[in-house]
């Protein structure tokens, strides 16, 4: 995938939009495979269909930022700048397998009916969609308050270990119960999806992937256990992402919560 070019201008497309909890938002590094010592530059990408334009990494949307590796989570919040930038950097010294988790902090967003309905059907939300029915507000504006909570998995000096499990207790979480850095394409992998720490049950899980000018995408449910297994066929970068809705309660002019969770990674070829 070409990530589009760093301007200045591109980094202020943050997801503040009134279609922006329509769009996916994920994490994207120059690499996915490092040597001990290399550069990790990481960079946010708002966009549809695989297809993003960057967007700021800095204090003004993220509420966190740690590093999970075989050493104990570091929390990389102090080095985040004050303002946007391109992208965020850090060094990468031990060899194995090291995961990066982001959270924004809270976006607000009012759709019109037409088009809130048509985003709970095409994120497999229709339990919201029957809530809404139910109190008939089935046409009326959705006024949404979204977070994003993505990760990325990356190795270094072609080792790999068991961090790419690791928990990092993000409020919606996708979780790969088989390590993705070892499963060489086509591949079955399984997965976990959490929230608030507990399985998120019959959610709807979207994969993504280029093959050359081909967008390959897979989607599947979760079980009763928040489980799932995807096959993936392709080698090279998968995009995974997954959304969940809560009512809100007591806060005048919001009907709704959202989390958006995303994890990308590199599946190795055969």
């Amino acid at each position: 995938m070409t990530i589009l070019t760093r301007t200045l201008a591109a980094i202020f497309t943050l997801c503040v939009s009134l279609n922006a909890s329509a769009h996916e938002f994920w994490m994207w590094p120059n690499t996915f495979a490092l040597q001990p010592g290399g550069e990790l530059r990481l960079s946010l990408l708002v966009g549809e269909h695989f297809e993003g334009q960057l967007t700021g990494f800095g204090r003004r949307q993220a509420h966190g930022l740690r590093h999970y590796s075989a050493t104990p989570p570091v929390d990389l919040m102090a080095k985040v700048p004050q303002q946007d930038q391109a992208d965020f950097s850090l060094m990468l010294r031990r060899p194995g397998t090291h995961v990066i988790a982001y959270d924004s902090g809270a976006n607000l967003a009012d759709l019109p009916a037409d088009k809130f309905n048509a985003y709970l059907a095409d994120e497999g939300l229709e339990h919201i969609a029957r809530q809404r029915a139910a109190s008939g507000a089935v046409g009326t504006t959705g006024r949404e308050r979204f977070w994003r909570n993505v990760k990325t998995i990356v190795s270094v000096g072609g080792r790999t270990d068991a961090s790419y499990s690791a928990r990092t207790g993000q409020r919606l979480e996708i979780v790969p119960l088989t390590d993705p850095l070892k499963a060489a394409a086509p591949a079955t992998l399984r997965f976990r999806l959490l929230f608030d720490n507990k399985p998120l049950a019959q959610a709807l899980l979207k994969a993504w992937h280029k093959n050359g000018s081909e967008l390959v995408t897979a989607r599947v449910r979760s079980d009763a256990g928040g489980m799932l297994s995807l096959t993936l066929p392709h080698a090279g970068p998968w995009m995974l992402s997954v959304v969940h809705m809560i009512p809100v309660r007591g806060v005048p002019g919001l009907d709704w919560d959202s989390y958006w969770g995303n994890l990308t990674f590199a599946l190795p070829g055969a």
